[in-house]
C-alpha cells in the first residue's frame, strides 16, 4: 500500500471548493465591471469637463469673430454707401446735362416758334390788308356797274343786269382757282347775288317763244294790237319760276288774262306771268328767285298751253328778252 503525504479530499470538501471557486469568478468578474465603469465614468467626465473648457475658451473667440464680421460689415457697407454716392452724384450730373441741354433745345424752339408765329402774323396782316384793297377794288368795280338813280332807264339797267351778271361769271371762274383760297370774297359775291336778286334776269319758263314783244295781229281777235310780252309754249304743268324776288301783288284770275300773278321786285320792276294753269302762291306773299309760282296752262283767253310773260319798268312794258340773262 502506497502512503502519500497529500492529504486526500474528501467529496464534502471537493464541494465547498466549488463554490468559493465560484464565489472568487464572481467577485473577480464584478470588480472587472465596477473598474469599466469607473474608468468609463471617469472618461465621460473627463470628455465633459473638456468641452465645457473647449465651450468656455470658443465663447470669446465667437465673439472676437462676430465683432470682426461686423466692423466688416460695417465698413464694406460704407464702401457701399460711398460708391453708391458716387455713381448717383454722377448720374445726377449726367442728368443736369441732359436738362440743360433740353432746355436749351426747347428755348431755341420756342424762339423759332415765336419767329414764325411773328412772321405769320404779319403774312396775315399784308394778307388781310391785300384783301382789303382788292374788295375795295372790286367794289368800287362793283359801284361802277350800277346804275344811278337819275339813269334808272331800261336800257341802264340791261347794261347793269348785263355787268353783274358778267362779274357774277367772272368771280365764279376765279374761286375754282387756287388764288381764291387766300381771299374772302364772300362779301362782293353777296352785294353781286343781293343786287341781282331784285332784278329780272332769270328765265321764268324754258320753251319755244311763239310771239315776240311788239305789235302783232291778235291771234284770237284778228285785230293789231300791242304785244306788252312774249309768248313762251311749254307742257301744260310745266313750273314757272319768279324771273327776281319779290312780293306778290296780284294773284288770281281775269277773263283775259286767265290765272295770273304779279310780283313787285322793287327798282321800278313789276313781272306779270299769265295763263297759268295753277297758282302757287297768294297776293302779300314774299317769294325769293327761282321760287316756284306756277304751272304753265292755257286759261284766259288763249289758243294753248303758254306761259304770257311781261317786265315793267315803272309801269312801262319793256322787252323781257332784253333782260333774260339766265
Amino acid at each position: 500500500m502506497v502512503r502519500s503525504d497529500s492529504p486526500v479530499l474528501q467529496p464534502a470538501n471537493r464541494k465547498g471548493s466549488k463554490a468559493q471557486l465560484f464565489m472568487l469568478k464572481m467577485r473577480l468578474t464584478a470588480l472587472i465591471f465596477m473598474i469599466f465603469i469607473v474608468i468609463g465614468t471617469a472618461t465621460a467626465a473627463g470628455y465633459y469637463i473638456g468641452s465645457q473648457e473647449t465651450v468656455q475658451a470658443a465663447k470669446p473667440l465667437q465673439a472676437q469673430t462676430q465683432n470682426a464680421l461686423t466692423v466688416r460689415l460695417a465698413e464694406q457697407k460704407s464702401f457701399c454707401d460711398a460708391v453708391e454716392k458716387i455713381n448717383l452724384e454722377q448720374q445726377l450730373v449726367h442728368e443736369q446735362e441732359i436738362a440743360n441741354t433740353l432746355a436749351l433745345s426747347i428755348e431755341k424752339q420756342q424762339n423759332a416758334i415765336e419767329q414764325q408765329q411773328s412772321a405769320l402774323e404779319q403774312q396775315q396782316a399784308e394778307m388781310e390788308e391785300l384783301e382789303t384793297r382788292i374788295l375795295s377794288s372790286l367794289m368800287a368795280n362793283f359801284d361802277d356797274h350800277l346804275i344811278s338813280r337819275s339813269n334808272s332807264s331800261a336800257d341802264g339797267f340791261v347794261e347793269e343786269a348785263s355787268n353783274l351778271i358778267d362779274l357774277s361769271r367772272r368771280l365764279n371762274q376765279f374761286s375754282q382757282t387756287e388764288d381764291a383760297n387766300d381771299l374772302d370774297l364772300s362779301e362782293y359775291k353777296q352785294a353781286i347775288d343781293n343786287r341781282l336778286l331784285r332784278l329780272p334776269t332769270l328765265r321764268p319758263v324754258y320753251g319755244r317763244i311763239s310771239s315776240g314783244f311788239g305789235y302783232r295781229t291778235h291771234p284770237i281777235y284778228r285785230y293789231r294790237h300791242f304785244h306788252s310780252g312774249i309768248d313762251v309754249v311749254a307742257s301744260a304743268g310745266t313750273s314757272i319760276r319768279a324771273a327776281a324776288s319779290g312780293y306778290v301783288t296780284e294773284a288770281g284770275y281775269h277773263s283775259a288774262m286767265g290765272n295770273y300773278i304779279k310780283i313787285s321786285h322793287g327798282n321800278g320792276f313789276t313781272t306779270v306771268y299769265m295763263h297759268c294753269q295753277r297758282l302757287h302762291v297768294k297776293s302779300g306773299q314774299t317769294v325769293e328767285k327761282g321760287q316756284t309760282i306756277a304751272t304753265v296752262g292755257s286759261t284766259g283767253a288763249s289758243t294753248g298751253p303758254h306761259l304770257h310773260y311781261e317786265i315793267h319798268l315803272y309801269g312801262t312794258p319793256v322787252n323781257p328778252t332784253r333782260f333774260i340773262m339766265d
